[in-house]
């Protein structure tokens, strides 16, 4: 076609201004990328969950402030950020109370250092704050025997004089108890420092909270002393296990009150019961010793992070090695032994230390220690043990123990969340093994976010569509909202609709989509197909077939996309490539039937490419064009837009073989040079007149090409029709004459 050969060079340029389609995406844990590896690992709790086992939940309202990365200070509407703001956090404490005035005078007499001048204002500051102030000023220079009277002195007020600095006299006072050597006068105020903000004075600093971590540390002190060159005189063993629970009992006051300072004191206090032999049989004496030693190795090879929300940060970086000398094994024969030692029931917590014992795959002593234990810990790795032993029957009656063992109350049960979620997702993993497709489904869902990339996998590539309908109708109802989840976390409702699309029940689909939005695409699309079948006309069946492909383009992911390969809808689209990490599974996998084979190979997406819907639209468009005039408007745009669909999937092959179908058969068109980049809507009202156009080309070219031929025919039919004429006349004439002869 003449002209179209200068549009080349436009279009390799148009196909080269693709988009990159990847980007990083921080893949959560799965279990079932590999089966074996996940039924044989060990479970850990994290420490923090350990440390509040220990003590009940707090009846008070005490709040820790400790440092922070950014301070918004209500008083100068401002944010602060490192220094300053824990700079600003002190200052807006001290002004608590106080009016502004009050506020700038007291930091003005602080900072002038004359401890008098700040006493001498008794018109202008209340009683306890220039008392307070005073002798924080006196501490500042060294006098802290003056500095105990005046803090004293507050204390001694009545008890409206004494309503903003009580708090902090009290806890100054066990800090310089402490200090002169006074450990009983020290425990006394830290614990009347409590006492004060539970009758409701007030606690800006957090002291209430901070005074459990200072008397823990006069325990920890006391238990140190003991020590001759680090190690535990048999006579002063059963004092250092008492001084030891102390300080654990106090710590985890500070814990599960959010403090992070108390967290890490408690590894301090493990570290330092892991010395050697001595320290751990003197402090083991003591339940709470035992579980924070096993809880915090355990916690050590884990990414010990508690919960956001807690304000805990368990950085496991830091922890000190067990060992070389008194080495991880040690730590758990020292403790077995002492078990067996004192007999059945001295171990506070034996199925942790098996569960110690299992990872150090020391399974002998794992099956000893279990022996003696019960519970869903303890079913667990039993069915740890049998999968490593190959007994999957075995395997199964251990998990099924292990999830109706689970206690009501979290201090009763020795897993926490991220666990028991784990427990009830390895008895699905079980449970396909076992080639109970269904059941294995329930057990994921059952498990939670953590694990949707598994559910999602026996959702969409094991279960065959009716089994998820069937589940979905029972177990998963509809939203109010747009069945929205976090990033990375699906819902069983759409995926299914998602599904039922992609087999074409799109009547089935409907309810299921939880977007209004979506679920009038998903109608519309299935409108489109069924006009492009029943529609008269060609032109109004191409119109219908663009329809379709357009809306498979804009809305196919939310529409039809797979949940993971080979569309990613899981992630927006956005994970570039990756297969199933089942299918990365061994061949001989004990763990996968021949049964998921099967079905994981019949529910393969077609096709099966990245942004597979794009292939469909693209096929749709093709479908369009076939019925419109090659001349039109509409031929082209539609080829334009098909072509633009293929480069952004970088399908360039697809793209090269629409634009050469164009090149071969369309008109040159004004935007032609953009072909396949900028595309114009197809002008399906114009199509009618360019075939009329077609047709009347058509046969003007017939003519000029077969004109003698036409001339020829058209003197034949004429020939014909003469003769036929004069047929007609000559047994007309004939009648007539057989008429009159008659009549005579």
């Amino acid at each position: 076609m003449r002209g179209h050969k200068a549009l080349i060079a436009a279009f390799m340029l148009s196909a080269s201004a693709t988009v990159a389609l990847a980007c990083a995406i921080d893949l959560p844990n799965q279990l079932l990328d590999n089966r074996g590896d996940t039924l044989k690992a060990p479970p850990a709790n994290l420490f923090a969950y350990e440390i509040r086992r220990l003590i009940n939940v707090p009846k008070d309202d005490l709040k820790p402030k400790e440092g922070q990365e950014y301070h918004f200070s209500e008083r100068t509407k401002k944010f602060y950020t490192g220094k300053d703001a824990v700079k600003q956090a002190l200052a807006d404490g001290i002004a608590v109370g106080l009016s502004k005035e009050q506020a700038m005078l007291l930091s003005a007499l602080e900072d002038a250092g004359d401890s008098n001048a700040i006493l001498a204002e008794e018109d202008k500051l209340p009683a306890d704050v220039r008392l307070y102030s005073a002798g924080a000023v006196d501490y500042r220079r060294g006098q802290i025997e003056l500095a105990a009277q005046r803090w004293q002195a507050v204390l001694d007020l009545p008890e409206e004089k004494r309503q903003l600095r009580t708090t902090h006299a009290a806890y100054m006072l066990g800090k310089i108890a402490t200090a002169e050597g006074d450990a009983d006068k020290a425990e006394r105020a830290f614990a009347l420092t409590r006492d004060l903000v539970r009758a409701g004075m007030k606690d800006p600093e957090g002291l209430a909270v901070a005074s459990y971590g200072e008397e823990a540390r006069i325990h920890l002190r006391r238990a140190k002393k003991l020590l001759e060159n680090g190690f535990v005189p048999d006579e002063a063993a059963a004092e250092y296990a008492k001084e030891i629970d102390a300080a654990i009992t106090l710590y985890a006051e500070q814990v599960v009150r959010k403090s992070n300072s108390g967290f890490a004191s408690l590894r301090i206090v493990a570290q330092n019961i892991i010395q050697n032999r001595s320290t751990l049989v003197a402090a083991a004496q003591v339940p709470n010793a035992q579980r924070i030693v096993v809880a915090f190795i355990l916690a050590r090879f884990y990414n010990d992070v508690p919960d956001p929300n807690d304000q805990a940060t368990d950085n496991t970086d830091d922890a000190a090695s067990v060992g070389p000398d008194f080495t991880t094994k040690d730590v758990i024969e020292t403790l077995a032994e002492e078990g067996e030692r004192h007999g059945e029931g001295w171990l506070a917590d034996a199925q942790w230390l098996a569960a110690l014992a299992y990872r150090e795959e020391e399974f002998d002593l794992t099956k000893r220690l279990l022996e003696k234990t019960r519970g869903p810990l303890a079913s667990w790795l039993n069915a740890k043990l049998a999968v490593r032993n190959g007994d999957i029957n075995a395997a199964t009656g251990y998990y099924a123990d292990a999830v109706k063992a689970f206690p009501t109350a979290d201090k009763e049960n020795p897993l926490d969340e991220a666990n028991r979620s784990l427990l009830v997702g390895e008895d699905g993993v079980l449970a396909l093994a076992r080639g109970e497709y269904a059941v294995a489904l329930e057990y994921l869902f059952a498990a939670g976010n953590t694990y949707w990339r598994d559910t999602a996998y026996v959702a969409e590539r094991v279960l065959t569509v009716d089994e998820l309908k069937k589940f979905v109708d029972a177990k998963v109802p509809p939203t109010n909202g747009d069945g929205s989840k976090p990033w990375g976390v699906g819902n069983l409702r759409d995926l299914l609709a998602r599904r039922l699309m992609r087999e074409g029940r799109h009547q089935d689909a409907f309810p299921y989509f939880q977007s209004p939005e979506t679920r009038q695409h998903a109608m519309d699309y299935a409108s489109s197909l069924k006009a492009a079948s029943d529609r008269w006309f060609s032109i109004g069946r191409a119109e219908a077939w663009y329809h379709a492909a357009a809306l498979a383009r804009d809305a196919g992911m939310e529409m039809m996309g797979s949940e993971e390969g080979p569309d990613y809808f899981l992630w927006g689209g956005s994970w570039a490539g990756g297969a199933w990490p089942q299918e990365e599974e061994q061949i001989d996998s004990p763990f996968v039937t021949d049964g998921e084979k099967q079905r994981f190979a019949r529910t393969k997406i077609e096709p099966d490419e990245r942004y597979h819907y794009r292939y469909i639209a693209a096929d749709l468009a093709q479908r369009s064009s076939e019925l419109l005039p090659p001349r039109s408007q509409a031929f082209a745009a539609v080829l334009c837009k098909a072509t633009e669909w293929m480069l952004q999937t970088r399908e360039n092959d697809r793209a090269r073989e629409l634009y050469q179908r164009y090149v071969k058969q369309g008109a040159i068109v004004p935007w032609a040079t953009h072909f396949g980049w900028k595309c114009p809507d197809p002008d399906f009202d114009a199509a009618p007149k360019a075939l009329r156009r077609q047709f009347v080309g058509q046969v003007r070219h017939f003519i000029s090409v077969q004109r003698w031929a036409f001339f020829g025919a058209i003197l034949v039919v004429g020939v014909l029709l003469g003769w036929l004429i004069w047929q007609k006349r000559r047994h007309k004439h004939r009648r007539a004459s057989a008429w009159g002869r008659s009549e005579e």
